[in-house]
């Protein structure tokens, strides 16, 4: 793996205040899939049967008589926990020459932690966008993409939120998009009309939009990955895509509420540790345990490709 050298981290120049460094700015994957802590890498988590809850049982008592009887059922589901993981080592020789705008420690730590965090919204974000995961998803013809000032993203919208609703019973609370979407809905004359009289200097927020849906969560999927190899040109590309998400996702996860995903979580871990005597230098390991479900797939609804 490619390090700094000797060289690349102490600057011999007057001009020592300013390092530039490039990581993902956002990451959202976190508020779409909640994380649950576990204690155990591998357990059973408990479904309950939707159906019972929405039976109408409650019936008229007859004097004397007791009120009908009710019940509901569960199943249980699995999960496991696989631990990603990012090390970077840091030469005794590099550490020692840096100037302090490196903080070669602190920035060995934050490239590892950052790496875990890419992996994980390359997961959520891949599960999101999949279609086979959601119970209801659609796909726009050419003349109804978004990127189209003719199209109409309000009644698709609407049509995806009342699917959620029309399966769950509760409105859907979150939209995710790729930042490529919010791009054209920001502009777009139809939204752009709705919220005219609401929006100040002409460019609607995400919140604006999300309350013209009456929606609360608006998250917009800003992050790039490289699928280069190291050492060549980098080869970037949207995490999120162009893809457009709405779905119900729990606040607080509990049993008895739905939410369209989770990140089970059994921990984390940054580890710091001597390679010696061998290489003489520190390594910094940065290690999380978790696992991603789609728990509730009639909870989400997908939008394939919504702009060009």
């Amino acid at each position: 793996m490619a390090q700094p050298t000797m060289q690349q981290v102490h600057v011999s120049t007057t001009l020592t205040q300013v390092a530039v460094g490039y990581a993902n700015a956002t990451y959202i994957a976190r508020q779409v899939f909640p994380i649950v802590p576990v204690t155990k890498d591998t357990d059973q988590y408990y479904i309950f049967t939707k159906a019972d809850w929405f039976r109408d049982e409650a019936k008229a008592v007859a004097p004397g008589n007791g009120p009908q009887e009710s019940g509901y059922s569960t199943s249980t589901c699995p999960y496991v926990c696989i631990e990603y993981g990012s090390r970077v080592p840091l030469p005794y020789k590099v550490r020692d020459n840096a100037d302090n705008v490196i903080q070669p420690r602190t920035r060995a730590v934050r490239l590892a932690t950052d790496r875990v965090e890419l992996a994980l919204e390359i997961r959520v974000a891949t599960m999101v966008t999949t279609a086979g995961n959601w119970t209801t998803t659609a796909s726009l013809s050419s003349g109804s993409l978004w990127s189209a000032d003719t199209s109409d993203p309000f009644s698709a919208i609407t049509t995806a939120k009342a699917a959620v609703r029309d399966l769950i019973g509760r409105d859907p609370n979150t939209i995710v998009m790729g930042a490529k979407v919010w791009d054209q809905l920001a502009k777009h004359p139809d939204m752009v009309d709705r919220l005219k009289y609401t929006v100040t200097g002409g460019v609607p927020t995400p919140q604006q939009l999300g309350g013209l849906f009456m929606i609360d969560r608006v998250l917009i999927g800003a992050a790039l990955k490289n699928t280069a190899n190291e050492g060549v040109a980098g080869s970037y590309s949207s995490i999120w895509g162009k893809d457009f998400w709405l779905g119900y996702v729990s606040a607080n996860p509990s049993l008895d509420e739905p939410s369209a995903g989770y990140v089970f979580r059994q921990g984390n871990r940054i580890a710091q540790w001597l390679d010696e005597p061998l290489r003489y230098r520190e390594v910094y390991d940065v290690l999380e345990s978790t696992d991603e479900v789609v728990s509730a797939a009639d909870a989400g609804y997908l939008i394939e490709d919504a702009v060009v």
